[in-house]
C-alpha cells in the first residue's frame, strides 16, 4: 500500500491532505467533481513516531502534524480505472508495449510490470478485479500522477510537479500523506498502541482486521489474518474517524 510520501508499495491508500482523495463510490468522470466529499477531517497533534523494533522506525521522536484530511478507505479499483482512463483520453498517460506510462518523453511506468493490476485489450484497460476491490501493483510514480489527475478532475492546482518530482506544498490538490500524517492516523491520533484498532490481536469480531500478504499457512488452518484483498470498507474501522483505510 501507499503508507507513505517516502515508500513506493503495492496498494493505493487513501491520498491525503486538504482537500485529499475520497473514496466515494463508484461514478462517471465528468461528475467526480463531488469526489472530495467522502473524506475525513483528522485533528492534528503531536505523538512519538517510530518504532525501535524495526531498525527504520528508530530513534523514536516526537512529531506533530496539522489537521488534515485522510480517504476513509483505500482508491478502488473503479475509480483508478475512471481516472488513468481520463488521464489517457486526456493525453497525461498512454500505454505502451502493453504498460501504463507517463505520456511525457522517457515516461516513468506506472505500474509494477510483475503486479499490472490491469491488463490490455483492444487498446483499453481491464482491471483484473472487481471495482470495489482496492487497486494494487501501483508505483510510488503511479500514484502521484493518479493524485494529480484527480486534482485536474476537480479544478484544484496539482501537488506534484511530474518531471521533478517534487511535492508543491502551496497546492490545494490530491496528495499522498507523509509518514507522519500516516502513522498519526494509522495509531489512532498518535496513540502508543500496537495497531491501529488497539493492542488485541488482529482479530475483530471474528473478522480478520488485517492482510498479512504472504502468509503461508494452511488455508484450513484457524487464523485471524487473511491471505488476500477484500473489497474497500469491508475491514473493521480502527475506532478513530471511522478509517478503514488499515490493512
Amino acid at each position: 500500500r501507499i503508507a507513505s510520501m517516502e515508500n513506493a508499495i503495492g496498494r493505493l491508500s487513501a491520498a491525503a491532505a486538504v482537500p485529499a482523495a475520497s473514496m466515494a463510490n463508484l461514478a462517471p468522470v465528468e461528475s467526480l467533481s463531488g469526489y472530495g466529499d467522502n473524506m475525513i477531517t483528522l485533528k492534528g497533534g503531536s505523538f512519538m513516531m517510530g518504532n525501535p523494533v524495526f531498525p527504520d522506525g528508530a530513534p523514536v521522536h516526537q512529531v506533530t502534524v496539522q489537521n488534515f484530511q485522510l480517504g476513509a478507505t483505500e482508491v478502488d479499483s473503479g475509480l483508478y480505472q475512471l481516472v488513468v482512463e481520463w488521464a489517457i483520453q486526456e493525453g497525461h498517460a498512454k500505454i505502451q508495449n502493453g504498460e501504463l506510462v507517463l505520456a511525457a518523453p522517457g515516461g516513468k511506468k506506472l505500474c509494477y510490470p510483475d503486479q499490472k493490476p490491469y491488463r490490455v485489450e483492444s487498446g483499453r484497460l481491464v482491471m483484473g478485479v472487481t471495482s470495489e476491490m482496492p487497486v494494487t501493483g501501483i508505483t510510488w510514480y503511479g500514484a502521484v500522477a493518479f493524485c494529480n489527475w484527480l486534482s485536474l478532475i476537480h479544478g484544484l492546482s496539482p501537488a506534484y510537479d511530474l518531471a521533478t518530482w517534487e511535492w508543491d506544498r502551496r497546492s490545494n490538490g490530491f496528495r499522498l500523506p507523509t509518514s507522519a500524517e500516516w502513522e498519526f492516523a494509522a495509531r489512532h491520533g498518535g496513540k502508543s498502541q500496537k495497531y491501529p484498532w488497539g493492542d488485541a490481536a488482529p482479530l475483530i469480531g471474528g473478522k480478520p482486521a488485517a492482510n498479512t500478504g504472504a502468509y503461508s499457512g494452511p488455508r484450513t488452518a484457524p487464523s485471524n489474518r487473511s491471505r488476500s484483498s477484500v473489497k474497500v470498507s469491508r475491514r473493521p474501522v480502527n475506532g478513530w474517524a471511522a478509517l478503514t483505510s488499515f490493512g
